[in-house]
């Protein structure tokens, strides 16, 4: 589920493949791999009331694709999303990369300060984790977003139903005229029509709707969770503008589209959006360390309980730009300090605090 909350203390294109298809599609009697970016959008997608989808997080990458927040702060994205197109290669890094979220009433645009690609030399797997510079505000809180990663076996997503959400064109290439439809978000009710380990396939679905160029780094929603990072998509077309290449803005047809499985970037996500929250708490007197003395911590996403008769670690805790509250349960007798912070972009969350006796209390304050 998607999880958006202020306290929890007493608080793209991507679509369509052939049934069966399990990788991007390739070159095959003039059939074309579409990369998203040169970018992927819906064909026929349905067009939100503005500012209604910004609980499912998606963002129009002003390079040219779409993308998802995963927290406030984070954005996943297809790796081809963020690198240069030269001739029939991708090239350098676009960074830094802007993204807009659209509101109902005003725009938030921001920048990247960092991307983490996936390891592979080539693009795939298709996914990039973009950090924002600073954190988009979601109702009003730039520190509560939390988009879940689907985390069951990425073969039982085949046949599922998916909310598909992208930025991409939504009509096809004529014989003068590229796809057009680029920048507005738009939606469509989808079915994966298979899914393995690699990748999630996409075909046309009863609506004549499927994933298109400026979708790429889109995602398909199954229970409120993001599930594959659009990659590619096959079709026909005309080379238009003469450089001697079918780009997939001069499609005409299409036939189908891959979406990289969550499996391949879940993990890498969970590492980069996660820090370790550390706690130090001293004791006056020292005999109070042996009470019990337990702290809950609450974040977004998960709770944890620690005794903190010293120090303690929770591996992986809070997520980044995160809320995270600490409630003690205080020994008999004793004040400790209760505490509510953020979790930093990189490096650990350390909390450190006391517990005193009421007779120190009472002196000290």
């Amino acid at each position: 589920m998607r999880i958006s909350m202020k306290s929890a203390y007493g608080a793209f294109a991507v679509w369509a493949v052939v049934a069966g298809c399990a990788a991007p599609a390739s070159p095959d009697d003039g059939e074309q791999p579409r990369i998203g970016g040169e970018s992927e959008a819906i064909i026929n997608g349905t067009t939100p009331v503005k500012g209604s989808e910004i609980h499912s997080g998606v963002v129009r990458l002003l390079s040219g694709c779409s993308g998802t927040l995963v927290t406030n702060q984070h954005i996943i994205t297809a790796k081809h999303c963020v690198r240069a197109w030269t001739k029939g290669a991708w090239g350098n890094s676009l960074a830094p990369v802007t993204a807009l979220l659209e509101g109902s009433t005003s725009d938030q645009y921001i920048a990247s300060t960092s991307i983490l690609e996936s390891p592979a030399t080539g693009l795939s797997p298709d996914w990039a984790l973009i950090t924002l510079s600073s954190p988009v505000t979601v109702d009003g809180a730039r520190d509560s977003f939390l988009n879940l990663i689907y985390s069951g076996s990425d073969a039982n997503l085949s046949g599922k139903p998916v909310k598909c959400v992208g930025y991409g064109n939504n009509a096809l290439a004529t014989n003068t005229q590229n796809e057009t439809g680029f920048g507005t978000l738009r939606t469509a009710n989808m079915t994966v029509a298979s899914a393995d380990a690699n990748y999630l396939g996409y075909t046309w679905n009863a609506s004549s709707q499927l994933q298109a160029s400026g979708d790429s780094g889109s995602t398909c929603f199954y229970n409120g969770q993001i599930t594959g990072v659009l990659s590619t998509c096959a079709g026909k077309g005309t080379d238009l503008n003469g450089d001697g290449e079918i780009q997939s803005w001069e499609y005409s047809s299409e036939s189908s589209c891959a979406a990289t499985a969550p499996g391949q970037f879940r993990a890498a996500v969970a590492k980069e959006i996660h820090a370790n929250v550390n706690v130090q708490y001293t004791y006056a007197p020292a005999a109070l360390a042996n009470s019990p003395v337990n702290m809950t911590l609450y974040t977004a996403e998960q709770t944890k309980t620690l005794n903190v008769a010293g120090f303690a670690t929770a591996p992986a805790l809070a997520l980044r730009s995160g809320w995270l509250e600490a409630s003690v349960q205080e020994p008999d007798r004793a004040f400790c300090t209760q505490q509510r912070t953020d979790a930093p972009i990189t490096g650990d969350l350390t909390l450190t605090g006391s517990c005193l006796d009421d007779g120190i209390a009472a002196v000290l304050l």
